[in-house]
C-alpha cells in the first residue's frame, strides 16, 4: 500500500470511530428549570406559576391550504395558515379560538385584495346533552366581491364547523 492510501483509510476509520463515540454521547449536565407547560399549568411549588390552565384539556392544531385557480388571463394565488386552540372546560363547556393568515399576494383577479389578511375568532360550545347544543360565536373572516358561487367558506360558513365539536 502507498502512504497516500494508507493515510486515506487512517482517517476514515478516525472519522468512524467519532462518530459512533459521539453517537452514544450524554450531556453530563441536568436541565432542572420549569417548562412554559409546568409554569402555566401550576405545577410549580409555591406561586410561581399561574395555575391557569389544565394543559391536559387543551388542544392545539395547525392547518395550512393552499389554492390555485386560473382562466384565460386571469388568475388567483392563496395560501391560509389557522392556528386553533380548544379548550374543554368541563364536559358540557368548550372554548375554541381560531387565527389565521390569508395570503392573496399572487393574483390578478379584480376584486381580490392582494394583502394579507388577519382571520380570527372565538366560540363558546355548551352541550349538556346529545339534543342541546349552544354556541356563542364570533368571527372576522376577510372579505372580498369575488364570487364564488357559495363554494367559499368565508361567505356563509362558520369558521368552527360543528362536526369538529368535541363532544
Amino acid at each position: 500500500m502507498t502512504k497516500k492510501k494508507t493515510f486515506k483509510i487512517l482517517i476514515t476509520l478516525t472519522l468512524v470511530l467519532a462518530c459512533i463515540v459521539s453517537a452514544y454521547a450524554k450531556p453530563t449536565y441536568e436541565d432542572n428549570r420549569p417548562s412554559v407547560k409546568d409554569w402555566i399549568g401550576g405545577k410549580l411549588p409555591n406561586s410561581a406559576s399561574l395555575g391557569l390552565i389544565d394543559p391536559s384539556k387543551l388542544t392545539v392544531n395547525h392547518a395550512a391550504s393552499f389554492g390555485f385557480s386560473g382562466s384565460g388571463d386571469q388568475s388567483l394565488m392563496q395560501s391560509l395558515y389557522a392556528t386553533r386552540l380548544t379548550y374543554k372546560f368541563s364536559n358540557p363547556l368548550t372554548v375554541n379560538l381560531i387565527l389565521g393568515v390569508q395570503n392573496s399576494k399572487f393574483n390578478n383577479v379584480p376584486g381580490i385584495n392582494s394583502e394579507n389578511a388577519l382571520l380570527g375568532g372565538i366560540s363558546l360550545d355548551y352541550r349538556p346533552s346529545k339534543k342541546l347544543h349552544i354556541r356563542l360565536e364570533f368571527q372576522q373572516s376577510p372579505l372580498s366581491t369575488f364570487s364564488t358561487g357559495g363554494m367559499s367558506g368565508y361567505n356563509s360558513q362558520s369558521l368552527f364547523p360543528v362536526n369538529q365539536v368535541n363532544p
